[in-house]
Order: structure tokens, then sequence, then C-alpha cells
């Protein structure tokens, strides 16, 4: 039976072709194509099945969620990638009764939120910038790694140093790919190749892998 890979996290993991943001129509119209990000490289190198959980905007609740929601799907040696995002970012329930991710860059309004005022929001955002927070992300990477002995745990931040010491930042962006044309941080295809090759490696050597 095929191995699959599973990858979990923000729009730093999300596939260009499931996403609707504006900056990744922007990208993919100006490279004149589709291309794949990290996990759709490393499963086609691995020859792994891929099954991608990266949702741009995302909150490290939903991301943790996510993993446990599919996680009596997850077989032994099966190889996870979870890509934590900024600990600042949480989310709260909207009028709609789903989920709605708060980003402090974004979300200084209680829009769709019936029962939260601007000036709570504004109190939350401002508290979650306590390296406390940390701690709580901390806590399910130790029970995730106790809850897949069998699998390869890869743990990483491109976002938050405090949260994973997998901090990996100085990729290749859309930015430097575009030579400035796009302005926009996330990686491009270069950046998002250089990734895959940094999970190739730790895989190969099986290191850094189960570390907070």
């Amino acid at each position: 039976m095929k191995k699959t890979l599973w990858t979990f996290g923000d729009s730093f993991t999300q596939s260009f072709s499931d996403s609707t943001d504006s900056w990744v129509k922007v990208y993919c119209d100006w490279k004149g194509y589709i291309p794949k990000v990290y996990g759709e490289i490393l499963a086609d190198t691995l020859q792994f099945n891929l099954m991608n959980y990266g949702r741009g905007g995302i909150d490290n609740y939903s991301i943790f969620q996510n993993v446990c929601n599919i996680s009596d799907k997850i077989l032994p040696n099966d190889i996870i990638i979870i890509g934590w995002t900024s600990a600042t970012r949480f989310r709260l329930v909207d009028k709609w009764g789903e989920w709605k991710p708060i980003i402090p860059k974004f979300d200084r309004n209680a829009r769709n939120l019936e029962d939260v005022s601007n000036n709570t929001l504004e109190e939350i955002l401002i508290n979650r910038t306590k390296l406390k927070y940390t701690d709580e992300v901390h806590s399910w990477i130790k029970l995730l790694n106790i809850a897949f002995p069998n699998n390869l745990v890869i743990h990483w931040s491109p976002l938050d140093r405090d949260v994973s010491k997998n901090y990996i930042e100085n990729l290749t962006k859309i930015y430097n790919e575009s030579n400035g044309l796009i302005d926009d941080v996330h990686y491009g295809e270069v950046g998002h190749t250089q990734l895959a090759n940094i999970f190739s490696s730790m895989i190969k050597s099986n290191t850094s892998i189960r570390i907070i």
C-alpha cells in the first residue's frame, strides 16, 4: 500500500490550486501555470500520496483540530508535517456558528461576530502577543509526538520563531522571485522547492523531527 504524506498549516502549506486568495491568482497568472507547493513536490519525490490540510489564514487551534479530526486515518510509516502559524492568531464563533480565524494584522473589528465588541477583540489581540501562548502550542506538539510513535512528525513554522525551533524563514519569497513585481511575502515555486528540499533532508537523516 502506498504511504501518505499529511500536511497541515496555513497559507504557506495550502495548495495554490485550492486557494481563492487574490495574491495566489496574481502569482499564478504571472507564472502562466499553477506551481506546486512543498507538499506536492515532496510527495512526488517520495512517491507518497498527499493529503493537504493547509488553509489560508488559519489559526493554531484549527490546525491542531484538523490533525485530531483525521488522526484515526494516519497509518504507521506515514509522514506528518505540521506548519504551525503565529501564536497571536486565534478563533471565535461567528454569527453563522462557524469558526472564524482572527488575524491581528487584518481582523481588528468585530465583522460577523454578533456578540463580540471591537474593544473586546482589540484587547484579546493585544493579550495574544504574550509569549505564554506559545507554551500552549508546545503542549500540543508534545501530545502529537506521543500520539504518533510510528510516524515521522515534522513540526515547523514559517511565521513564529517561538512556536517551533524549526523556524524556516529565509527562503525565496514571491516578491524576490518576481523581482519585486508582486508585493507578497509567501513562498512561490522557488521557495516551496527549497522548503521541500529541507524536509527531504530531514526525512532522510531522521533529524530535527519531533522537536518543539
